[in-house]
């Protein structure tokens, strides 16, 4: 097992960690992040909202599409993310398996635009 690769997968981890919690807020409660569609005139815009966090709410001046994305990524779902894959990793540690490695470079190929990231971790 990679020592390397299980090291950056811990601190992209914290790093989705930190943005998440950012985005809700100080002392935020993680609400759901849903969108409002609505018409202008000149194309479709949307509201998005973030219930139950105060962060934000009101016109984006966004796609729906692109808002929509936005919200099913909320920092709920992202923290939900990070839990789960911290898990896998202390799985992988805890239980060694030829399968170690190709599962981590799986865990790793979102993160493959980061600059510390290696070709060889793209495997197949």
């Amino acid at each position: 097992m990679s020592n390397q690769l299980l090291l950056f997968l811990r601190l992209r981890l914290d790093e989705d960690e930190v943005i998440a919690c950012g985005a809700a807020g100080p002392n935020a409660r993680f609400g759901i992040w849903d969108v409002d569609p609505w018409y202008d005139g000149a194309g479709e815009r949307c509201d998005l909202r973030a219930r139950g966090s105060g962060v934000l709410s009101g016109p984006t001046g966004m796609a729906v599409a692109v808002v929509e994305h936005v919200a099913r990524h909320d920092p709920a779902r992202v923290l939900r993310d990070v839990r789960a894959k911290r898990a896998l990793l202390e799985l992988i540690e805890a239980t060694p398996s030829p399968y170690a490695e190709p599962i981590m470079r799986q865990l790793a190929l979102p993160y493959a635009d980061h600059p510390d990231f290696r070709r060889e971790w793209q495997g197949s």
